[in-house]
């Protein structure tokens, strides 16, 4: 037995909604940094707007009944 997992890879600035990797509605991203080690970068994130977050809400709830 392992103790490694494989993750599918995130791709940089974009969000998982409805099944699919999207950018945001911002298109806008930023980069965080380790507060450990500042010139190491950990990632580029998206954005995200309230926009964003409403079309997550509502692909999830379209979803619900099929796995629920």
């Amino acid at each position: 037995m392992s103790d490694v997992l494989d993750a599918p890879s995130r791709p940089a600035g974009l969000n998982y909604v409805g099944g699919s990797w999207v950018p945001s509605a911002s298109g806008k991203t930023y980069t965080k940094s380790n507060p450990m080690r500042p010139a190491e970068t950990v990632g580029e994130f998206s954005a995200s707007t309230e926009a964003d977050a409403d079309a997550a809400v509502a692909a999830a709830a379209g979803a619900f009944a099929a796995w629920a």
